[in-house]
Formats: C-alpha cells, sequence, structure tokens
C-alpha cells in the first residue's frame, strides 16, 4: 500500500531491502567491559605519549591522561581475574548505559572519546600549520570512532532497494549533467571571491598550510579549502578545477533530497521534488561556482534526513550519520550554523505534538548531539579562543543598533518595525522580491509558475499542522528567511543556497498532494493526473535549465562588468611570459589584489597596483591597464615608455571597459 501524502509513510517505506546480519560492531554488543577498559586503556597511555611533544596547553594533560589510562589497564585485569567489575565502577556504567540504551563497555568507550576529541582539540595550534597533523589528526579520529562505537546498537537495518539506489543515482547523474558540464562558460566568469578560495586551497597544495582546525580568507574554515585542494591538485589550477567540487555537491544534494522525500512524503513526491531540483536554475548556479555555500545544502539534507529517520523507526545508526553531519556543519559555509537553532526548535514542537516518540527519541538525540561534538570539537576550540574569527561572518552582514535606529529615524517607525519589516522582505525573497548578491537572475528564486506551486504547497503544508514532518520542512524554511532578514541585504541569494532542498521538498509535496485529492474527486483520472504532475514538474526543470543557461548567462557580462574586466584580463596575462610585470590603474575601484580571478589565474604574472606611473628603466614584459578614470595616466606611459601596443576594449553596447599597453621593453 503506498503511502498518501496525508499521512507520512512508514518506516519501513523506503528501505525494502531484506535485514542486513548483525555483528559489524559485534565486540561492542558482547558487552566485555573488562576488555574494554584493559584496550582503551592501554590506548589511551599511547596516545599520553604522543601528546608529550606538543605545547603546554596539551603537555599539561599528559598527567591525567596517564594515570587514567594506568587505572583503566588495572581495574581491566583486576576484574578480568576477579570476573567481575568492582562496584564503584560497575554501578556508574550500569546506570549510565541504562539511560543511554547501551552496554557499559560502550559508556567506556564514549567517556574516553570525548576525552580523545578534547585532547585533539588541545595539540592544535592556531597558525598555518599543525605541529604533527597525523597525531592531531589520528586522535581526532580516534575520538570519532571511539564515540560512534558507544552509541552503536545492532539493530536489523533495512536499506533502500536497489530500484531506490537506481533511481537516486539517475537524479544525481541529470543534476551533474546540468552543474558538472562547461563550468568554465557558464557563469562564464570567476568571481573574485571564488578565486580568493581557490587561492586558499592551492595554499594546501603547496604544502603553506596543513591545518584543518583553523580559517582562511574571510574567516570560512580551513576544511573546505583542503577538500577543495584534490581537485586543483589533480586538474590543476583553472576554473574547472576549482568548480567541480561544487558541482558533485549540488548533485549528491539532488539525490539527497529524493531520499528524504521519500521518508517525508512518500515515493511520488520525492521525485518530482527531485526533478524539479536537478533543473532548478537557483541551485544550478551555485552548484556552478567555486564557493562552499552549495554545501550547507547537503550537509542540510543528511542532518535532516538521518534525523527523521531515527525519529520514525528508533533506529540509531540514523541518529549517529546526523550528527557526524551536523558536526561537520561547521566546518562549512555560516548558513550552516541555522541547523543549531533548527533542529531544537523541531524536536520542541516534536515533543509537543508527539510526547510518547519524544521520550523514545532521546537516547538518540543524546547520541546524535555526542557525535556532532566529537567531530565539531577541534574548530570549537579554535573558535573558542578566536571569538572574532567565528563571528566575523556574521558580523559582516548582520544588521546593527545603530543601522536599525539610523533607519527607523529615517522612515518615523519604531525599531521593532525596522527589524520585522527586513525579516519580511526576506521571507519574500522565495517568490516576489528579487535576489541580490552573488546571483543576479532579476527574478525571485522561484520564478512565476514554480512560485505559484510553491504558494500552493504552503497552503496544504498547514493543513498538517500536527504531524511534525511539516514543521520539520516549515521551520527549515522560514528559518532561512528570518536568518538573512537581519542581514544588510534580506534577499541576498548566497544565504539562501541551503534552503533549496527545503524548497524542492515542499514542491514536490504540493503536486503529488493536489494529485491525490483529485484523484479522490476524479478516481478514473488518476493515471492522467500523475502523467500531468510529472509532465508539470519536467516543463518547469527544463524551463529553469533554459532560463539559466540561454537567458541568464548572455546578460550576466553586463550584469558584473568589474567580474568580466578581470576574467577578460586574467586570461590574457595567463599566455603571458613569466615574470611579467603588470601595472594595474584601477584604485578604487578594482585592483589586481583585489579581485582575485587575476592572481588565481596567472598566477606566474606579477602585480602592481598603482595610480602614478612607474618611473623608468623597467625591463623585460610588462603590460599596462587603465580603468576608464586613468587616461591621463595612459598618456603620460606612453610618453615614459613608447613604442608599446595600444588596445581598447568595450561593451557590446560600446562602453569602454578598460584600456590595456604592453610591450618589452
Amino acid at each position: 500500500m503506498k503511502p498518501s501524502a496525508n499521512q507520512p509513510p512508514s518506516s519501513p517505506s523506503p528501505l525494502t531491502s531484506p535485514p542486513r546480519a548483525a555483528g559489524i560492531f559485534a565486540g561492542v554488543a558482547q558487552n566485555k567491559p573488562e576488555a574494554t577498559l584493559v584496550i582503551l586503556g592501554l590506548v589511551t597511555l599511547i596516545v599520553a605519549q604522543f601528546i608529550q611533544g606538543f605545547p603546554p596547553a596539551a603537555q599539561q594533560w599528559v598527567p591525567g591522561v596517564l594515570g587514567l589510562g594506568g587505572i583503566m589497564v588495572l581495574v581491566g585485569v583486576q576484574a578480568t581475574y576477579a570476573k567481575r567489575l568492582p562496584a564503584w565502577v560497575a554501578r556508574p556504567l550500569q546506570g549510565v548505559g541504562q539511560r543511554l540504551g547501551v552496554h557499559e563497555s560502550q559508556v567506556i568507550f564514549l567517556v574516553v572519546g570525548v576525552l580523545y576529541a578534547v585532547l585533539a582539540a588541545r595539540t592544535i595550534d592556531f597558525g598555518p600549520k599543525l605541529r604533527a597533523p597525523f597525531i592531531t589528526y589520528s586522535i581526532w579520529g580516534l575520538g570519532i570512532g571511539s564515540v560512534w562505537l558507544a552509541g552503536w546498537r545492532e539493530e536489523a537495518n533495512r536499506w533502500p532497494s536497489r530500484r531506490v539506489w537506481g533511481i537516486t543515482g539517475g537524479v544525481t547523474l541529470l543534476a551533474l549533467l546540468t552543474r558538472g558540464v562547461f563550468t568554465a562558460q557558464y557563469p562564464p566568469f570567476l568571481t573574485s571571491d571564488e578565486a580568493s578560495m581557490g587561492l586558499n586551497a592551492m595554499a594546501f597544495v603547496k604544502g603553506e598550510t596543513n591545518n584543518l582546525f583553523n580559517v582562511g580568507w574571510y574567516s570560512f574554515p580551513a576544511l573546505f579549502y583542503y577538500l577543495e585542494s584534490f581537485s586543483l591538485w589533480l586538474l590543476g589550477q583553472n576554473m574547472e578545477a576549482l568548480r567541480v567540487f561544487s558541482a558533485l555537491a549540488g548533485a549528491l544534494t539532488v539525490g539527497g533530497t529524493y531520499l528524504v522525500g521519500r521518508m517525508l512524503f512518500g515515493a511520488r513526491a520525492a521525485l518530482v521534488g527531485a526533478l524539479f531540483l536537478v533543473g532548478f536554475h537557483f541551485h544550478i548556479h551555485f552548484s556552478r561556482l567555486g564557493l562552499n555555500n552549495v554545501w550547507d545544502g547537503l550537509v542540510f539534507i543528511v542532518v535532516i534526513g538521518g534525523l527523521w529517520a531515527g525519529w520514525q523507526n528508533g533506529k540509531r545508526v540514523y541518529f549517529l550519520i546526523a550528527g557526524v553531519a551536523l558536526g561537520l556543519s561547521i566546518y562549512l559555509y555560516a548558513s550552516a550554523r541555522l541547523l543549531f537553532v533548527l533542529i531544537p526548535a523541531w524536536v520542541f514542537v516534536a515533543g509537543i505534538l508527539d510526547r510518547a516518540r519524544l521520550r523514545r527519541a532521546l537516547p538518540g538525540l543524546f547520541w546524535m548531539g555526542a557525535v556532532a561534538f566529537v567531530v565539531a570539537a577541534p574548530l570549537g576550540w579554535f573558535y573558542f579562543n578566536n571569538p572574532n574569527e567565528f563571528l566575523a561572518p556574521m558580523r559582516r552582514v548582520a544588521i546593527d543598533g545603530a543601522w536599525i535606529a539610523g533607519n527607523a529615524q529615517r522612515t518615523g517607525t519604531s525599531a521593532w518595525w525596522v527589524v520585522l519589516r527586513q525579516i519580511f522582505l526576506g521571507l519574500q525573497a522565495y517568490v516576489r522580491e528579487n535576489l541580490v548578491g552573488f546571483y543576479l537572475p532579476e527574478t525571485p528564486m522561484l520564478r512565476p509558475l514554480a512560485g505559484g506551486v510553491f504558494l500552493a504547497g504552503l497552503a496544504l503544508l498547514s493543513l498538517h499542522a500536527r504531524e511534525t514532518r511539516a514543521w520539520l520542512v516549515f521551520l527549515w524554511l522560514v528559518g532561512f528567511g528570518m536568518m538573512t532578514g537581519i542581514t544588510h541585504e534580506p534577499t541576498a541569494a548566497q544565504r539562501f543556497v541551503a534552503a533549496a532542498p527545503a524548497v524542492a521538498l515542499l514542491i514536490g509535496f504540493a503536486l503529488h498532494e493536489l494529485t491525490q485529492i483529485l484523484s479522490e474527486l476524479m478516481p478514473q483520472a488518476r493515471t492522467v493526473l500523475t502523467g500531468l504532475i510529472f509532465a508539470g514538474v519536467v516543463w518547469m526543470a527544463v524551463d529553469d535549465v533554459r532560463f539559466y543557461f540561454w537567458d541568464f548567462a548572455p546578460r550576466a557580462q553586463a550584469l558584473y562588468d568589474t567580474n568580466w574586466v578581470a576574467n577578460d584580463l586574467a586570461h590574457h596575462f595567463a599566455a603571458q611570459p613569466e615574470n611579467t610585470q603588470i601595472f594595474f590603474y584601477g584604485a578604487p575601484q578594482m585592483g589586481f589584489y583585489s579581485h582575485a580571478s587575476m592572481p588565481f589565474l596567472a598566477p606566474h604574472v606579477v602585480g602592481h597596483d598603482v595610480t602614478i606611473p612607474p618611473k623608468p628603466p623597467i625591463t623585460g614584459s610588462v603590460v599596462f591597464v587603465f580603468l576608464p578614470a586613468y587616461q591621463a595616466e595612459l598618456t603620460e606611459v606612453q610618453q615614459l615608455y613608447p613604442g608599446g601596443t595600444l588596445r581598447e576594449v568595450h561593451t557590446d553596447e560600446g562602453v569602454l571597459l578598460y584600456t590595456r599597453y604592453e610591450g618589452t621593453w
């Protein structure tokens, strides 16, 4: 019997293959706390030896860690001979284990796992390089693995069937085609932010940094730069290598949206939503940029999918998966931090609606939080010691008291009204207010047809206000509108990227629900109606693809003239000989180093941002670049360095963009 959109699918709905045999972590399930104490005690003693060579912040832990490891070994050996644990050890282990739904041995794994995560955090340096990266990362990995084992429960988990995996793979591949092909041509320019991230990634390639628990350009966490460095190392320092990583994340998000949609609303709604996301122009754009924004959407879908699956069927493994993704979220773009507000808010509402299920889910929620803690601990420690780095991405864009007071005075309204108006503008970015910032399609996030379906979906979702799944999608969407609403640009496109899967889920739900309602009114037309909703979503997806590649892309030059100038010059510089000198006259509009696409695409040239002509002699290959405001300096340079080649570059409308004067002297 297929689940309807009026009722959440039962827990086995998307999981139709036979149960897998238990036994992966059978040693933990056998509950041998004596052996666990001895083994983990020895590991702890070894860890203590390794951290002795670290700075004082880590060394001060050595005596305590040695003592703990020694006690664990002694107690474990004694208990082995006595055939039982001493009461002062057994009672706390049993009490905690009963509350958390695990064996005594798993409580030991929990304690040492948290300890290892803390030790890994204390070994980090706050500079670009770790003293002993292999040791730090190994201790961190031990912590994550230990807490995972601590929360593990042998249970018959049914995983998606081959058919489900086939559909998931199909929509993922379709999404990869719309995101990963011709990435250097669409968008047709490399933004400065992309190039800045690429330069940070190249620092890993060159060995200039190895610290994942730090921040790089614009106070964004370094882990993203490290992961991006693999494609740059493999494919070279170019636009395609920089963007392929985001294309992969965007495609995986589409596949994840299908799997999560099955659990929330059933198979048909999931496929409709995933097909929409395949062609969604907004998500395509950010999947084709070498930025960290699109990874937030993937993390959101994994966290929310794992949380919902665990909530529905009580399987511990889903909570653990959600916990790992939640911990990783702080290593990505700042919008992922919304998860730390969204999850507690949803659990609170879900607990009111279904108190019995909340009680059953409490151990799983604890283990989700525990795994998230050990994953996030090292970077969390960095942020604790460098709070300005944590706050920087928010301080740059958030409205403050002075801004609110100034707007209230200008408009003659109260401060509260100013804030509410901003939030209302943020919420309208879905269907009413045009996007700004890193994507300028001159439309809201959703174009007219999809926007209408979205609004219908919100209305239909409100009819299910007693269902916890409805609140999960609703809070996801509203949370992003409110978060962006407290910034200077409440419709900034780059801050809504992680909301795209929720938009797709709602559209899938809306079309599926409408089909269900109409099918009840016209049962003889059920097949036709099903065909119509799939035709409709394919139409929306194809039209969004057309809009992005054939409407937005040709207009991009006029919308982003500074980016276009920088990229045109960067490609020209890339063809110049080694150590060519570039003298750039562009302040305050732009400069060689203020727009990172030039040093990224042409790393072998030497740039100079100048406002007055350099005095002779200058030898070798030289390129002078003049923005329109520097025509007087152009004349002076031609007099100082005669015999060069002059070229003016204009827009299609004939507007001068820049002048290039070059030669060898």
